[in-house]
């Protein structure tokens, strides 16, 4: 429901969505998919605007997929910090956040996540490192589009071209 909302452009009603997840895998104990939906909640905070909440929410996330040796979890909490730090000015800061979690995305065989790693790593680079920039535009394009994902190809593409 929380991804339908975001599509839709309702981040608030997606965060109520992942909140409410949250507490329903509380009570039934359910410690990894509440580390999941903590980080998403810490992603739809960060779309509104909340960025210390944001970041308070993904920090926990990321700590406690460590702690259970949840790569794929790490993998999106690094992603959504990477964002979190974008959008706080500190491109240098989400770009480091947005390697280590394609390189997690790597180990795994997660090209889904690589993709958008990599489509949220060109927007930190552009202003500071365009080589940067495109190479992980170009790679993200590549994975969309062997995903079948061709709008998210083609609005990547976009953005490859006006590095140019």
């Amino acid at each position: 429901m929380a991804r339908a909302c975001e599509r839709r452009g309702d981040n608030a009603e997606a965060l109520a969505h992942t909140t409410r997840a949250l507490e329903l895998y509380e009570k039934l104990g359910k410690a990894f998919s509440g580390s999941h939906a903590l980080n998403e909640i810490g992603w739809y905070t960060a779309k509104l605007g909340r960025l210390k909440d944001a970041h308070g929410h993904s920090a926990k996330a990321l700590e406690q997929c460590r702690d259970r040796n949840d790569r794929s979890g790490e993998a999106a909490a690094l992603l959504t910090l990477g964002f979190i730090a974008n959008l706080t000015g500190d491109a240098v800061e989400a770009i480091r956040l947005y390697e280590q979690s394609q390189a997690i995305s790597l180990e795994l065989g997660d090209a889904k996540n690589e993709a958008k790693v990599l489509d949220h790593l060109g927007d930190a680079a552009a202003a500071i490192d365009q080589a940067k920039a495109s190479q992980a535009w170009d790679r993200a394009a590549k994975l969309y589009k062997a995903q079948r994902l061709p709008e998210e190809a083609a609005r990547v593409k976009e953005k490859l071209a006006g590095l140019r």
